[in-house]
């Protein structure tokens, strides 16, 4: 025992466990305070996302065996929208807080950011982290359901005999107008 935590021999002194306990592994993996993350992983998106649509993140702080972990202090991680020219990144879920960084809160094991692309069939790839401790995942934004349709009569209407023209077009569009 290293005598923290008056632990049993063979115990780390990291959380008072049993002998030969590394504070890690088993029962205990994931609730001991204390430990860094060594890895990021981001919580797996439907692809494709809707262009103009709010879409939620979720990082997700993990040990070295890919367990997930509670964080011992609040941890800030940039993030990124790379090839994405028309994506905005949020602090927060509900795309309020314009941010370009995430916090993980201590005491828990992951936090939400989202984005918001306005460019239709756009494709790249959404990061958090740096370095050796970063995630990603390729998205694409396309159109969603069908919503409501556009009517777009560029040259006007005219009426020959027995017939009516209208020079135009008919789109179905989705909730954001996307087409």
């Amino acid at each position: 025992d290293s005598g923290v935590d008056g632990g049993a021999q063979g115990d780390s002194g990291v959380d008072g466990g049993a002998p030969g306990d590394s504070g890690t592994t088993g029962q205990d993996a994931g609730t001991d305070a204390g430990f860094q993350p060594a890895a990021l992983r981001l919580a797996t998106l439907d692809s494709p996302l809707t262009a103009g649509k709010c879409e939620s993140l979720t990082v997700i702080a993990l040990d070295s065996s890919g367990a997930t972990i509670v964080v011992p202090s609040n941890l800030t991680f940039p993030t990124t929208a790379t090839g994405l020219s028309g994506a905005v990144l949020f602090s927060d879920a509900s795309c309020a807080t314009q941010g370009s960084t995430v916090v993980i809160p201590v005491g828990t094991s992951s936090a939400v950011f989202s984005v918001r692309d306005m460019v239709l069939n756009e494709s790249g790839s959404l990061g958090v982290g740096s370095g050796s401790l970063r995630a990603s995942q390729s998205v694409q934004f396309l159109a969603g359901p069908p919503d409501h349709i556009s009517f777009d009569i560029t040259q006007g209407s005219f009426s020959l005999p027995s017939s009516c023209v209208t020079v135009g077009a008919v789109t179905l569009r989705d909730f954001y107008d996307n087409a």
